[in-house]
C-alpha cells in the first residue's frame, strides 16, 4: 500500500456539504523532504461516510486524472488517536465527531468557483465538459446534477469532485452491460446534459475519447489496486467494470452519442 499523509493541523469543519468534511494540513515524508498539503478530509464518522465511499472517493478522483481530468489530487490520510484528541474541541463545535484511523483526503483547490445551476459552458469549455461526462456515464456517477454540480472552474480548467457516489453499479439489483448507457435514468441528469446536446457539433470528439484510449494497458488496474487492502474487493469491481466497457468500447460511443441524440 502507498505511504499515507498524516493529518498534522486542524483549520475548520467545511461549512457546506452534506458530509461536513476537514480541512487539514497534511504531511508525508518525501525523497527531497517533508511535503505539506492541505486537503479536504473525508473520514468515518463524518455524516453518510463509510468505507466504500471512501474507498470510491479515492480512486474517482485517480481514475478521473488518470483519464486527463482536472480533478483534485487524493490521497490517503492517517488521522491519530492523538490528533483527534487534540482537535475534539473543535471538531465537536463543528457539529461533528469523526473517527481516528484511515480516511481519504483531496487536495484544496482554493479558487474554485463551483458551477451554477446553468452552467453556461463556453465554447473552449464543451469539450472537457464531455469528456467528465464520459467518464460519469462509465463510472456510473448521478451525482453530478444540476442541484449538486460538484465541479468548478479554475486557473482555465474544469474541476470535478466529489466522487464518493460514482460506481453505483455496485448496488445494482439488476446487473446491466457496463456500456449500455442508454438505460441509466440518470443520463439525462447530468449537469452537462442539455449544453453538449446544444453544443454536440462543437464538441471536439476526437479530443474527448483519446485519454480514455491512449492509457496504458494495466494503468487502470494498477490505480484500483493501490489502496487500502480493506478495500481490494471495491477496488476489483471497479477494474472489472472499467476493462467491460473498454472491450465494448465500439458500442459504447455510440450508446453516448445516442443518448446525447447528437453526431460524431
Amino acid at each position: 500500500m502507498e505511504e499515507t499523509w498524516e493529518a498534522v493541523r486542524f483549520e475548520r469543519v467545511q461549512p457546506k456539504g452534506r458530509t461536513k468534511p476537514l480541512l487539514l494540513e497534511c504531511a508525508r515524508d518525501a525523497e527531497k523532504g517533508e511535503e505539506r498539503v492541505r486537503f479536504i478530509v473525508k473520514a468515518l464518522g463524518l455524516p453518510e461516510i463509510h468505507e466504500a465511499s471512501l474507498c470510491q472517493e479515492l480512486l474517482g478522483c485517480r481514475l478521473a486524472r488518470l483519464f486527463g481530468m482536472a480533478a483534485p489530487m487524493a490521497g490517503l490520510v492517517n488521522i491519530s488517536t492523538e490528533f483527534l484528541a487534540a482537535i475534539a474541541v473543535d471538531v465537536q463545535q463543528g457539529g461533528v465527531s469523526p473517527s481516528a484511523g484511515l480516511a481519504v483526503g483531496v487536495e484544496l483547490v482554493p479558487n474554485l468557483q463551483v458551477f451554477p445551476a446553468s452552467p453556461g459552458l463556453t465554447l473552449d469549455e464543451v469539450t472537457e465538459a464531455a469528456r467528465i461526462y464520459l467518464f460519469d456515464m462509465i463510472s456510473q456517477n448521478a451525482d453530478r446534477r444540476p442541484e449538486s454540480p460538484n465541479c468548478g472552474r479554475a486557473d482555465g480548467r474544469i474541476v470535478p469532485f466529489d466522487f464518493e457516489n460514482a460506481f453505483s453499479f455496485r448496488l445494482a439489483i439488476l446487473k446491466s452491460d457496463p456500456w449500455r448507457i442508454s438505460g441509466l435514468t440518470f443520463a439525462n441528469k447530468h449537469l452537462f446534459f442539455h449544453s453538449l446536446q446544444e453544443h454536440g457539433s462543437e464538441v471536439k470528439w476526437g479530443d474527448v475519447f483519446a485519454p480514455f484510449e491512449s492509457v496504458p494497458a494495466g494503468a487502470v488496474a494498477n490505480t484500483c489496486g493501490t489502496i487500502s487492502a480493506a478495500w481490494h474487493a471495491i477496488g476489483a469491481a471497479i477494474h472489472a467494470h472499467f476493462e467491460a466497457v473498454f472491450a465494448h468500447w465500439l458500442e459504447f460511443k455510440r450508446e453516448v452519442f445516442a443518448t446525447l441524440g447528437v453526431s460524431p
